[in-house]
């Protein structure tokens, strides 16, 4: 009848996010999944009435490049970050960004039965959970949930290739909370693997010329979550 609507009092699950501007709603997932949001729609003669919106919230598209012939454990590509002259780039201090590119980042979910020793055999197997792709490893949720939508007992596994033009001797620094290890074709090069609060571990590679496949193993056990991995040279 040409009256103006407002929507209010919006109820959203757990790990969603939903705001409303006069009748176009905004909505943010932490985690893939069908969900049901329930909201009330007013017009201009304050006549009111409860409806329901269903929404479906889907892993992010991949927005960078991968390694289409190396597949991770869900069987997507792992990422790929094109050759870089990280020697002669002058970065002297850490950062995360290893170049245009992405990572793989797979998600397994476990209990507090979990035995989380042995550098994750027993955390990473089977198909993951959830998978997505992320531009940089560098993650600080605190208390609350990563992408997957779960704030604790789990573990990620995030994996890329890097190539580099010419010999280069690299920094490599992982700093997380709890526990984690990084790989460089298949040698573990600093880890701390236990439960602990936020920790920092170095080591230094040297790479000869070509493609490198760089891992990044991690689990969250309780309270803080964190997991960032930077590189100087």
């Amino acid at each position: 009848d040409g009256d103006s609507l407002t929507v209010t009092d919006i109820v959203a699950p757990a790990g969603v996010t939903a705001t409303a501007s006069g009748t176009t709603m905004n909505v943010t997932a932490s985690s893939v999944g069908t969900f049901d949001i329930t909201y009330r729609v007013t017009d201009g003669t304050d006549s009111s009435g409860i409806a329901t919106l269903t929404v479906t919230a889907t892993a992010p598209t991949n927005t960078g490049p991968t390694h289409p012939t190396i597949t991770g454990a869900s069987g997507q590509p792992i990422g790929n970050h094109p050759e870089v002259d990280y020697c002669a780039s002058g970065q002297t201090g850490w950062t995360h960004d290893f170049g245009s590119g992405t990572w793989l980042g797979e998600y397994w979910h476990f209990d507090d039965s979990m035995n989380t020793g042995n550098f994750g055999q027993n955390i990473f197997v089977g198909a993951p959970d959830f998978n997505h792709y992320v531009s940089e490893i560098n993650n600080n949720w605190g208390s609350g949930a990563g992408a997957s939508g779960v704030s604790d007992y789990f573990g990620i596994r995030y994996t890329a290739t890097i190539n580099v033009p010419d010999n280069c001797t690299m920094d490599l620094q992982i700093n997380g909370d709890d526990g984690y290890a990084v790989y460089v074709d298949g040698s573990r090069e600093a880890d701390h693997w236990s439960n602990h609060g936020n920790s920092t571990r170095e080591g230094t590679v040297t790479l000869s010329p070509g493609e490198h496949l760089v891992v990044v193993e991690w689990y969250e056990w309780g309270g803080g979550a964190r997991i960032e991995l930077k590189w100087s040279i």
